[in-house]
């Protein structure tokens, strides 16, 4: 089991212990008592992150880090979404000159992920920054809006996406997903990566490689009622790895970002944990076909990143890009696209692809989505492999 703590405690049980106890300090800073001395919240945090990533916890050289909605359970409305969480859209009140006239609209307004999601460009920035004045929409609650006149404001807008006093908003919207479908409304609340994360999660040790990479700010406690209810409901047959569901809205994560960009924290999550596998030694037992596709390997880590957002899907790609051309991190990464049909060719990308060590890109093989951890994938460890000579007649 690795490094142990005092008394036989697993190393990365006492530091997860001590980070909940260092969250749940008051005050921004954390006495290091033996030292003497204070040390900001926000270094604490890094260097425990490093401490984490770095630690013999992770055994996995497989490591499925997904996003959360419209990725795991479905939203938008192109393929009919069931999992609603609500959005609060604010009037615009402050005009940038008198002539800019304020509405008699509601301050605030509720809009589901598909409202939003069909309306998102239209919405004014606040601060007199309006958006689209020339289209009205007519939300699921009968109110009328012109998009233009509001805005969405953080932590506010997103209050139904972080944990809330005494109520799980996520369990809460997923059992109302339930009920729509139960109800015999049209559509799905599974996103396109659910059987994936289904079959994940059929086997511990699998399951011990998947986790969440999500702009959520939901708090732990609401992930693991979340994953237990899956279990009890039979939809799934062992947790995910509840250490590695990162949600980057939380403030604890502020540090990857002084922004707050939640692009930019995801991208820094993904390069922690490809830093964090660099140090894991290789199973030269286990082989995958290598990033550049014509060869079997035992030389690289596999990350798999699924996202639908075009922004971190863009981002995402630039960084992973430059990190494998500097051949600094044995890992190959698997970039799995979720957006609309419409987002993957604006894109100029396969929607599932592998970054080659050059920096360039292939398509990626179906058994590469779930990191090759299947039976799909052992065929590779006998020496005859069907699609490797597939690769080598096409070449």
């Amino acid at each position: 089991m690795g490094n142990r703590g005092d008394k036989g405690t697993p190393i990365h049980l006492f530091k997860l212990s001590f980070l909940r106890a260092f969250l749940s300090t008051s005050g921004g800073d954390v006495s290091v008592a033996k030292q003497g001395f204070l040390l900001p919240k926000w270094v604490c945090f890094v260097g425990l992150l490093a401490g984490f990533l770095t630690s013999s916890w992770i055994e996995a050289k497989t490591i499925i880090l997904s996003d959360f909605d419209d990725s795991i359970v479905e939203g938008r409305p192109h393929r009919d979404g069931l999992f609603h969480s609500n959005f609060i859209l604010y009037r615009i009140d402050v005009r940038a000159n008198t002539l800019q006239e304020i509405q008699s609209t509601p301050y605030e307004v509720l809009v589901t992920g598909a409202e939003l999601f069909e309306i998102k460009n239209m919405l004014g920035r606040g601060n007199g920054r309006l958006g689209m004045l020339n289209t009205k929409v007519r939300l699921r609650t009968g109110v009328e809006i012109i998009p233009g006149n509001y805005y969405l404001r953080t932590p506010e807008s997103y209050r139904y996406h972080r944990s809330g006093e005494g109520v799980n908003y996520l369990l809460e919207d997923f059992k109302a997903a339930e009920a729509s479908e139960a109800a015999g409304v049209r559509g799905t609340w599974k996103g396109q990566y659910w059987d994936s994360m289904v079959e994940l999660l059929k086997d511990p040790e699998t399951a011990s490689s998947f986790g969440i990479l999500t702009s959520r700010g939901q708090e732990p406690k609401d992930w693991k009622e979340f994953f237990n209810y899956l279990r009890e409901r039979g939809y799934i047959e062992n947790l995910p790895n509840l250490d590695m569901v990162h949600n980057v809205s939380l403030h604890r994560y502020d540090a990857l970002s002084l922004s707050q960009d939640v692009v930019e924290q995801k991208v820094r999550i993904v390069e922690k944990t490809a830093k964090a596998l660099s140090r894991v030694p290789m199973d030269r037992t286990r082989k995958v076909l290598h990033p550049n596709g014509f060869e079997m390997t035992d030389d690289f880590h596999t990350i798999v990143i699924t996202e639908n957002d075009p922004h971190a899907v863009d981002k995402l790609y630039d960084r992973l890009k430059l990190i494998a051309q500097s051949k600094i991190f044995p890992v190959k990464f698997v970039l799995v696209n979720l957006g609309t049909p419409e987002e993957i060719i604006q894109s100029g990308r396969p929607a599932n692809l592998v970054i080659r060590p050059d920096g360039g890109m292939r398509p990626a093989r179906e058994e590469e989505l779930t990191g090759e951890l299947f039976a799909s994938a052992k065929v590779y460890l006998t020496g005859d492999c069907p699609i490797l000579k597939d690769l080598a007649n096409a070449r």
